[in-house]
């Protein structure tokens, strides 16, 4: 079935479901049976219970020593490299750290807030806050650059789930931030060096974007604590969101001018630019305005993990010599009384402030909640659904491969999945890097006996017949009792060996007929420089909106990647 999309006055709130447009065209109905997804993350179900939380202060104070040494660490292996990736090109490789200290100054945590979610996930909120002195310094092409105090943030969550009927009453462990936590860095060096105010920039962006895709939602810490329940550690690290915040930016009024012109005086060429967690969306550009008005390519969708989550929404002025301007933002815009909204638009004229906190105009804008739903629209997508960017969600969870990856091929390896049509832009994702298979510890005993075999001269896969391992986890038991370099090449074997995803990715995307007829999924494995390793795997969209697809997907003579394909469908809620 074909619904087509009904054209309606520029700049109005269909888009939300008020009878505005969207660009994007018309959506197409489908067809399939399923069940409906069941809610998480929404409302708590009991009152909240605040306290100090004194004993984890003190916990904290005596692990910040071992805490300093693992940052020298997550330096070297983490952020030094992430620096030099977000270098020009001709900085590259240049990026050396002297000096590295947290400094005495220890996290705080405050306001320990307990509540139940709706699915009986039990939820602890902290208040962190850190302001310490460091003692960092860091050379980029002879550039000095030190950080001598940062101060860091924010609200820490802690997740436990899913209910359990035995010791520890929980079955996994969850921490992460619902919002992207506030960073300030007190640089010192060489000011009056050009480049210095770059290096500045790229250091804190980094900072901040490690923070994010390590530990803002969707992305998290977790822990699989009882391995034979439903819920895995791919489930745990990518839960599902609970709904889609739709946004259509209306107009701006009062807007500071940013720019002089000599035809119309002062001015400005105002764009606006949208966070939700880790998602960003940026509106284009009017230009020599202060008053703009926005009627196409106005219209984003968020997926939305947790009901606490805010939005940040800035207007910036567009140069195209300089650094972008911002002329004002709206910080922490509350989306809880939108998902509370049901079937109704929620009009907002948000007053945008300049960083000291003084008033710089004001933005209007509609929004709307979106559930999702496994439920294919057999009737057709109602046109509340249709007048936006997107009307089904791609769900795609990859757990483990199995099988050797090819020698030529270093590791760790990404999944990166690709929904193209042949005709507009493709839209993509892609895993976090690949983890060696989990491997149990062995007892005293059997790893005496791989050790008895082994000096005997059996080489592993005999072993691993004999003991029930795999020979991975005997080479491992051996490994423990050779040189550090010959641990370190079997370290490297296990991450090739069984590579491990567990992960969930998700791309909204709209249902045209263009998709509906054209538009394919691609599934690849690359290496840890981006080459495809073995074979793709490709499945048009369609068949997959119709019923799951389930791997193993091959990906070479005998390796295959174990996961599952999926839609889910927006819907307005009931």
């Amino acid at each position: 079935q074909q619904q087509q999309q009904q054209q309606q006055p520029l700049g109005s709130s269909a888009a939300c479901g008020g009878g505005a447009t969207a660009d994007g065209g018309g959506a197409a109905g489908a067809g399939s049976a399923g069940g409906k997804v069941p809610p998480r993350g929404g409302a708590a179900v009991s009152t909240d219970v605040e306290q100090d939380a004194v004993w984890l202060n003190s916990l904290v104070e005596i692990l910040w020593p071992r805490v300093d040494k693992y940052l020298k660490i997550l330096v070297e292996d983490r952020i030094k490299p992430a620096i030099n990736e977000a270098l020009p090109q001709a900085m590259r490789g240049s990026i050396t750290i002297e000096r590295l200290s947290l400094g005495q100054a220890t996290p705080h945590f405050s306001s320990f807030k307990i509540r139940q979610r709706s699915d009986e996930a039990i939820i602890l909120d902290l208040k962190v806050d850190i302001s310490s002195n460091l003692d960092v310094k860091i050379k980029a092409m002879q550039i000095p650059l030190g950080i001598r105090a940062f101060t860091f943030h924010g609200t820490l969550t802690v997740c436990l789930r899913p209910p359990a009927s035995k010791p520890p009453f929980f079955g996994g462990l969850e921490i992460y931030f619902i919002n992207p936590p506030d960073l300030d860095i007190d640089f010192t060096g060489a000011a009056n060096v050009v480049d210095f105010q770059m290096l500045k920039g790229i250091v804190h962006d980094t900072l901040i974007q490690l923070v994010s895709n390590a530990m803002v939602v969707p992305a998290r810490i977790a822990h699989d604590l009882v391995e034979d329940d439903e819920v895995g550690l791919a489930d745990l690290k990518c839960p599902e969101p609970v709904g889609v915040l739709r946004l259509l930016v209306k107009s701006g009024a009062d807007l500071r001018a940013a720019d002089y012109n000599i035809f119309s005086g002062k001015t400005s060429d105002p764009y606006v630019s949208v966070r939700v967690g880790q998602q960003t969306w940026r509106s284009p550009t009017i230009m020599k305005t202060m008053s703009p008005v926005w009627a196409h390519g106005n219209v984003a969708d968020f997926l939305v993990y947790d009901v606490g989550q805010t939005a940040t929404v800035r207007v910036l002025d567009e140069d195209k010599m300089s650094q972008d301007d911002l002329l004002g933002e709206a910080r922490a815009v509350d989306l809880s009384r939108v998902s509370a909204a049901k079937a109704g638009v929620v009009d907002k004229t948000l007053p945008l402030a300049d960083r000291c906190g003084g008033q710089q105009g004001s933005l209007r804008v509609s929004m709307r909640w979106f559930c999702l739903t496994q439920e294919a629209p057999v009737h057709g997508i109602s046109q509340a659904v249709a007048r936006g960017p997107s009307q089904l969600m791609l769900r795609a969870k990859f757990e483990d491969v199995c099988g050797q990856m090819p020698a030529t091929s270093p590791a760790p390896f990404f999944v990166r999945l690709t929904v193209s049509d042949g005709r507009s832009q493709d839209s993509t994702a892609m895993t976090r890097a690949s983890h060696a298979y989990p491997v149990k510890a062995a007892s005293e005993d059997l790893r005496r006996v791989c050790l008895s075999l082994s000096r005997r001269g059996d080489k592993p896969e005999a072993v691993a017949a004999i003991t029930g391992l795999t020979p991975g986890e005997v080479e491992r038991i051996i490994g423990k009792e050779t040189k550090a370099a010959v641990t370190h090449e079997l370290s490297n074997k296990d991450k090739s060996t069984n590579p491990c995803f567990r992960q969930t990715l998700r791309l909204l995307l709209p249902w045209t007929v263009e998709m509906m007829n054209h538009a394919v999924v691609r599934i690849e494995i690359v290496d840890n420089k981006r080459r495809l390793v073995g074979n793709f795997v490709e499945e048009k969209l369609m068949h997959i909106a119709s019923k799951e697809l389930r791997g193993p997907f091959s990906i070479l003579s005998q390796v295959s990647l174990e996961g599952a394909l999926s839609a889910r469908w927006l819907q307005l809620p009931s």
